[in-house]
């Protein structure tokens, strides 16, 4: 099985050096949340009830165990919206970190990323380090399908969305690239082959923005 775009935006996201938390830290766990809950609904795990909240509809599978955390506290918890989920998660000390750990394990069981340990005054880290090997060949990925004429999957579209919203595309892709890109994307989302996607990376999106203006006030 390869990797979801869940894995595959954490290991873009990372600092090369290895790191204990996200590139853009507060941005960069909301979009990881919001990936896993867009993961979650993708696959039918979770599901919206009549009133937009998130309630689980069915058992997680063991290849989706990295997204442990986050369906663990929908399943866990009384259905909440959108807007509750971001609040939660910005005040939940316990799950940003949980996510991070579980999605960074996820990638060191496949020999996609390797983990250091430091011994800090009070308490060890544990520091991610991607295979860069491994980030080449996704934003190969992303080159063939979207800039050459490969097929395209809704995976990368997913995938290529998360970057461009954590501005991570910048330091992958030079200026026309990036253009080139935000123009499929604009082109996919208009197209009736993509409906379930685009209604998807809408609600992403919105999430996205919840969760970060979340983090703006908070802080």
């Amino acid at each position: 099985m390869g990797k979801s775009f869940t894995q595959e935006y954490f290991l873009c996201s990372l600092n090369p050096k290895g790191a204990a938390e996200l590139v853009n830290s507060d941005e960069g766990a909301a979009i990881l949340f919001a990936s896993a809950i867009l993961e979650l609904q993708f696959a039918g795990i979770i599901e919206l009830d009549n009133k937009k909240r998130f309630v689980v509809g069915k058992d997680l599978p063991p290849q989706l165990n990295y997204l442990q955390p986050v369906y663990n506290f929908i399943r866990d918890n009384k259905p909440k919206t959108i807007e509750s989920l971001g609040e939660d998660f910005y005040f939940n000390d316990k799950l940003p970190k949980a996510l991070f750990t579980s999605v960074g394990a996820s990638l060191v069981q496949l020999g996609d990323a390797s983990e250091k340990h430091n011994q800090g005054l009070f308490k060890n880290k544990t520091y991610i380090l991607p295979e860069e090997k491994m980030i080449i060949a996704i934003i190969e990925k992303i080159r063939a399908e979207l800039l050459e004429d490969g097929k395209i999957t809704d995976e990368v579209v997913i995938l290529s969305a998360l970057l461009e919203k954590n501005s991570l595309i910048r330091k992958y892709f030079s200026k026309y690239e990036r253009d080139v890109i935000k123009q499929r994307l604009k082109e996919i989302r208009k197209s009736d082959s993509y409906q379930l996607i685009t209604k998807l990376l809408d609600g992403m999106d919105s999430w996205i923005a919840i969760f970060t203006t979340t983090f703006i006030t908070m802080n």
